[in-house]
């Protein structure tokens, strides 16, 4: 929980559901940050439609890329503050226990080797979510 209040500038002793509530109230702002995206990008799109000059339309296909860009990187925020959110609350379904040896989850090479036993909990969802943003970065 070190990490992830350090991340986000929060206190390091806060508890888990602080932190998930300060994760929420991240969650909310981003998407109403996206919200606010997109209505400025279908504006956008709809002055180029409309612009017949070449200078007019040059700035309006820059404007609406910085746009997409901007979404893209709204969206990747608000994946790693979801993924946050269920590392928290996976963590406090667990009671915090220590996994097993057999537990860890070693991701390689593009593969992902993990025992059976962690798939008796709700950690395999988290180690789901990893693999997908594992898998992505490659």
């Amino acid at each position: 929980m070190f990490e992830l209040a350090q991340r986000f500038g929060w206190e390091p002793d806060l508890s888990t559901d602080v932190i998930q509530e300060k994760l929420k109230e991240a969650q909310d702002q981003i998407k109403k940050q996206i919200l606010t995206e997109q209505k400025l990008k279908l504006g956008m799109e709809n002055l180029r439609k409309v612009t017949t000059d070449k200078k007019s339309m040059a700035n309006l296909n820059s404007m609406v890329k910085k746009a997409n860009t901007k979404l893209e990187e709204l969206n990747d925020e608000l994946q790693e503050v979801e993924t946050f959110l269920l590392m928290t609350s996976a963590s406090d379904t667990a009671n915090h226990a220590t996994p097993s040896v057999g537990e860890y989850v070693t991701i390689s090479n593009s593969q992902l080797i993990a025992s059976p036993s962690i798939f008796q909990s709700h950690t395999w969802l988290v180690v789901l979510i990893a693999w997908e943003q594992f898998r992505y970065s490659l």
